[in-house]
């Protein structure tokens, strides 16, 4: 029965998390008007499939080390991170997934008194610093690097952005879906039910779920145009990637909304709004803590 239960709670939590980071994989997409959001979300949803089948090899070790296999705590870690979900829904701010679920691993350790896990949890903690920085600045310098190529015919073809930066959403949707999605699934990857539980919360979440933080991400830190959404995307995508090959759970709202902020900042600074990236900011810190007090209460 408590299987059902884990299965079900899977589903929700998907549902959750795709609905929130579809903005992360596709919101550049909408922002730079390159598609519809229906289209955009499409693209989404089979990259987040697709990554997610792939991913969830990757991400077995480091659940092992974050979490007991014990039925009981896996959905009580499913439910706690559901609640600090459903906050990020309300107030239409996309969180991290790792960041959630890593402070309530810190949270069980500091209840149970183990300490073998917190080398990974450092790991992951200092990706959690550096990659932001590294968007930031690679976007930065990509960003001015465009601009200075400005006059090349290749960046005055529409058609050919277009092209490039569907690939780089749906490239995007597939590194999330393979590092976040397959962090999910590593959680009960012992049974197959967890696949189908999955891919139902991806298509239910990115559909219905996501309107609001997509709006967020792609209109208001940054009014996007296409030399922009590129190089966000194209950042991302690698950082995201890389920590997936190390089996490393990477914020993604961090990469690509940093990513943002660096092409902003590299075209000019009075494109950026400031206000909304404090508040996800606040919410990257705030989340983990949230995280703790859950874990130290199961």
């Amino acid at each position: 029965m408590i299987g059902i239960f884990i299965a079900l709670s899977l589903l929700i939590l998907a549902a959750i998390v795709s609905g929130n980071n579809l903005s992360i994989a596709v919101g550049s997409l909408v922002g730079s008007n390159v598609t519809r959001r229906d289209a955009a979300v499409l693209i989404g949803i089979i990259g987040f499939i697709a990554g997610f089948f792939i991913g969830t090899g990757h991400m077995e070790k480091t659940v092992s080390l974050l979490f007991p296999y014990n039925s009981l705590i896996i959905l009580l870690v499913i439910w706690g991170s559901i609640l600090i979900f459903v906050l990020a829904q309300f107030v239409r701010v996309p969180i991290s997934l790792t960041m959630a679920i890593v402070g309530i691993a810190i949270g069980l350790f500091i209840r149970d008194g183990r300490y073998y896990g917190f080398p990974v949890v450092f790991r992951i903690s200092v990706m959690w610093v550096i990659a932001p920085i590294m968007a930031v600045v690679f976007s930065y310098i990509m960003m001015k690097v465009l601009i200075s190529w400005k006059s090349r015919k290749v960046w005055r073809t529409a058609s050919s952005m277009k092209i490039i930066l569907i690939f780089l959403a749906f490239l995007s949707s597939f590194t999330l879906g393979e590092n976040t999605l397959g962090f999910i699934g590593a959680i009960w990857n012992q049974h197959v039910i967890v696949y189908p539980s999955v891919v139902l919360g991806i298509i239910i979440g990115s559909i219905f779920l996501s309107r609001g933080v997509l709006k967020r991400v792609s209109y208001e830190i940054y009014s996007l145009n296409y030399s922009s959404a590129l190089v966000s995307l194209i950042s991302s995508s690698v950082l995201v990637e890389i920590a997936t090959l190390f089996g490393l759970p990477l914020s993604n709202t961090q990469t690509l909304t940093s990513g943002i902020l660096g092409a902003g900042l590299g075209k000019k600074m009075r494109a950026v709004s400031l206000k909304p990236v404090v508040r996800i900011l606040l919410l990257w810190f705030i989340s983990p803590f949230i995280g703790i007090l859950i874990g130290l209460a199961l």
